[in-house]
């Protein structure tokens, strides 16, 4: 298995790694699940007023860690929706199905945390990495269930990604993993509707929350969930 150098270089573009990545995506493509919202929409967002609102204590993730990868995870997803080409450019295989599609969009609103999105995201990250079962169902709710549990009505989009590549341990290096996992789920290898890439860069969506869990003793380690609202 791939294991990327944990002293990444910020300014070498990430494009140079992009073989390796896919090969990487190619073993876990089927552990990243996209779908529709209970409203028929697509999995990936949500809305809310109080962007301050203080977070519960019951992560199992140390809570510096989980934000700053929030912050890494919101930084890449925002610098796919408002500059489409450049990160294009930046960030895919020039020539790929990916690339081109990029490269033909343009700009869309920039999306803002929402902690209480965020709780939704990291307790269902955390049974994904202590569940053997990897899917949108996988304690018997749906991601708008969550969300209303945390206090955010109307539906929810959620997008979910693993794998055991160390460039992926949000623990180590949240940028370089944030930039793992959008990157996997924007190429969105062997998802016929590429459906996590149309939730990361919907326009109606407004509001994002993110989670992030490593199980040393799961199937693929580490496991990321981005949940979205309007």
């Amino acid at each position: 298995m791939f294991t990327a150098n944990n002293n990444y270089n910020d300014n070498m573009k990430i494009k140079n790694l992009f073989p390796l990545l896919m090969a990487t995506m190619l073993i876990f493509a089927i552990t990243a699940c996209g779908g529709t919202s209970g409203n028929g929409g697509d999995l990936a967002s949500v809305t809310s007023n109080r962007a301050d609102q203080e977070r519960d204590d019951d992560y199992i993730i140390p809570q510096d860690k989980v934000n700053g990868f929030e912050v890494e995870m919101l930084n890449e997803v925002n610098f796919a929706r408002l500059n489409p080409k450049d990160y294009a450019h930046n960030r895919l295989q020039e020539g790929s199905e990916a690339y081109y599609d990029l490269q033909a969009r343009g700009a869309v609103a920039a999306l803002k945390l929402d902690p209480r999105i965020s709780r939704a995201a990291q307790k269902y990250a955390e049974v994904l990495s202590l569940s053997a079962t990897f899917g949108h169902f996988a304690d018997g709710s749906n991601p708008s269930d969550r969300c209303i549990k945390e206090g955010v009505n109307g539906g929810c989009g959620e997008n979910i990604a693993s794998g055991s590549s160390g460039e992926r341990n949000a623990l180590v290096n949240p940028k370089l993993a944030a930039r793992t996992f959008v990157i996997q789920l924007i190429v969105d290898e062997g998802v016929y509707d590429r459906g996590h890439r149309k939730n990361i860069l919907n326009p109606a969506y407004k509001l994002l929350g993110i989670g992030f869990a490593r199980e040393e003793n799961s199937q693929y380690l580490n496991y990321c969930v981005q949940d979205f609202a309007k």
